[in-house]
């Protein structure tokens, strides 16, 4: 956890680029787009140029074009089965579940017992599941669709340069796996849920204002 005398230093020192460097490494920046840009206004112009400034811009860039209520930035997978591209903004009218995973990645397998319970659920109301898996092996990808039989469309992530992060999780700041975004029906994002027990309070308060 970070000391208060770590918070204050950054706070007393707004010249200073290895204020803004700390900022950056010290778990600060886990905070909404606005309270990133007060702290980034706290910099003098001079440290807000420099590497470490422009990387907290950047940050609240991405924050702000994620937040709660802004447009999903749109994107283009290929359906690995039908060789078809699949477009987010195929799903428009209805909520989307973006479900980002990975074979290799243990809870996000664990958890599609439940997801098939909650799409089961959901299904009939309206709510699509889009699985995105950051697999860059495709065959251990397949090999995890098989042994977990998912009922949900599945596309694969791309990898445009080797190692480096996938396309659309990139496009969307994924901090982790799993990571569940939710997308309402006019295309704007609902938020990045928690669990499964946040993912249901959302839709079961917007489903029934639908009523």
């Amino acid at each position: 956890r970070i000391s208060q005398r770590t918070t204050e230093w950054i706070t007393s020192h707004p010249n200073r680029e290895y204020a803004m460097w700390l900022y950056l490494n010290s778990g600060l920046t886990s905070k909404t787009a606005g309270e990133l840009k007060q702290q980034y206004d706290r910099f003098s112009n001079e440290v807000q140029q420099s590497e470490a400034g422009k990387k907290l811009a950047e940050l609240i860039r991405v924050r702000t074009a994620l937040a709660p209520g802004a447009p999903a930035p749109d994107f283009t997978l290929k359906n690995i089965y039908t060789g078809e591209d699949i477009h987010l903004a195929d799903y428009r009218g209805k909520y989307v579940l973006l479900d980002f995973w990975a074979s290799w990645c243990r809870p996000c397998r664990a958890s599609f017992p439940e997801m098939k319970k909650l799409y089961a659920e959901y299904h009939k109301k309206g709510v699509e599941i889009l699985g995105v898996t950051n697999d860059s092996r495709k065959n251990d990808w397949l090999k995890a669709l098989e042994e977990d039989q998912l009922p949900w469309l599945q596309v694969i992530d791309e990898f445009p340069i080797p190692h480096t992060p996938a396309k659309v999780a990139t496009l969307y700041a994924i901090p982790y796996l799993p990571t569940l975004m939710l997308i309402a029906p006019d295309g704007k994002i609902v938020g990045k849920a928690k669990d499964k027990h946040e993912l249901k309070t959302w839709l079961d308060e917007r489903l029934a204002k639908k009523k």
